[in-house]
């Protein structure tokens, strides 16, 4: 229960960035689009993301509607490995409550607060990760992802940790970037090749002559139609070929 809460309890869940940013980009998807590619049932985004910051063996629960009726949460679980010599462990159970929703002005908000266990002071501090997919124009959004340490309650360790965790966070935000893009990317072209497919399919049971050029013009505007969608770039196309 106390992980559930993590999200309400260490920072507002709102739109506007925490007080470290660690990267600003565009992404050529629009908010739902994005949420699908990182967020839906098959996703294996979230994997990756842990794999790559050295967790295993994870446990996500699915998505569910909070009680406001638009913001959807879930908690994740899994090893943590621990690289620090000082520390007495090697690796540490770690809990992300994990928190999307779309605002009223159309962004995506996605919020991760990470909780260590097990660990010396591990339960007086949360990190708290904010990403903000804002549209920027039809079919693309601007993005900016923030961080900040959130305490429960004051330790002599106090000022490093907040300033180490800053300093992991901008390491890694090109990465973090990489992969988002990455995975955007590729539902783009999944999602293209699946309507290719169809359109082709009811083509063929439409027979020759006419009927089966217009079905072919179908194929064809649906992949410039995604393609600029994609920001014209004609890869997105000829992947789905």
């Amino acid at each position: 229960e106390n992980s559930r809460s993590m999200v309400r309890t260490s920072a507002t869940l709102g739109r506007e960035p925490l007080p470290h940013i660690t990267a600003e980009f565009d992404a050529h998807a629009s908010p739902d689009r994005i949420r699908a590619a990182l967020f839906d049932e098959h996703s294996t985004f979230t994997a990756q993301l842990i794999q790559w910051g050295q967790g295993e063996d994870m446990v996500a629960e699915p998505f569910r509607k909070a009680s406001d009726g638009k913001t959807h949460r879930r908690v994740v679980r899994f090893m943590q490995r621990i690289d620090n010599p000082l520390s007495p462990k090697k690796t540490a159970p770690c809990t992300w409550d994990q928190a999307y929703y779309i605002a009223d002005d159309g962004s995506l908000v996605v919020q991760t607060s990470s909780e260590l266990r097990e660990l010396p002071y591990a339960d007086a501090w949360t990190m708290v990760n904010r990403w903000v997919f804002k549209p920027a124009r039809e079919g693309a959004c601007r993005v900016t992802m923030s961080m900040d340490v959130v305490f429960k309650r004051h330790f002599v360790w106090q000022g490093k940790v907040a300033s180490e965790a800053v300093k992991a966070a901008k390491k890694g935000a090109a990465r973090t970037q990489s992969t988002v893009l990455g995975f955007i990317d590729l539902h783009s072209r999944e999602e293209l090749a699946k309507l290719v497919a169809r359109l082709s399919a009811e083509d063929e049971d439409g027979g020759a002559g006419t009927r089966r050029t217009g079905r072919r013009s179908s194929v064809e505007q649906a992949c410039a139609l995604v393609a600029v969608e994609q920001g014209g770039h004609s890869e997105h196309v000829a992947a789905a070929h």
